[in-house]
C-alpha cells in the first residue's frame, strides 16, 4: 500500500508540473523544480540523508525529468498556438 501511494504523489507531481508548464506564463512551470530542490537541500542539510552520491544522483535524475516536463508542456503551447494562428488564417482572420 504504501508503494502506491508513493506512486499516485509521484504521478500526480508529474501531473500538476505539465499542467504548470501548459500556462501561458513560463515561470508556473518553474514553481515544481524550486520546491523539489529546496526540499531536497532541507533533506541533505538536515543529515537525513545516508548515501551521499545516491542522494546526489537521485536529486539530479529527479530535476531533469521535472525540466523535461516542464520542456514538453511549453512544446505543447507553443503547438496548440500554432495551429490556432494557422486555424485563423485558414478563417482570414488575423490578429
Amino acid at each position: 500500500m504504501n508503494e502506491f501511494l508513493y506512486f499516485l504523489i509521484i504521478v500526480s507531481v508529474f501531473a500538476l508540473q505539465y499542467f504548470l508548464s501548459t500556462r501561458n506564463h513560463l515561470m508556473w512551470g518553474a514553481c515544481i523544480p524550486i520546491v523539489f530542490l529546496v526540499v531536497m537541500g532541507w533533506l541533505y542539510f538536515t543529515y537525513q540523508v545516508n548515501h551521499h552520491i545516491g542522494f546526489i544522483i537521485m536529486m539530479l535524475v529527479g530535476l531533469a525529468l521535472l525540466i523535461e516536463e516542464w520542456n514538453r508542456g511549453r512544446r505543447m503551447l507553443h503547438q496548440k498556438k500554432k495551429r490556432e494562428i494557422e486555424k485563423m488564417k485558414s478563417q482570414d482572420i488575423v490578429l
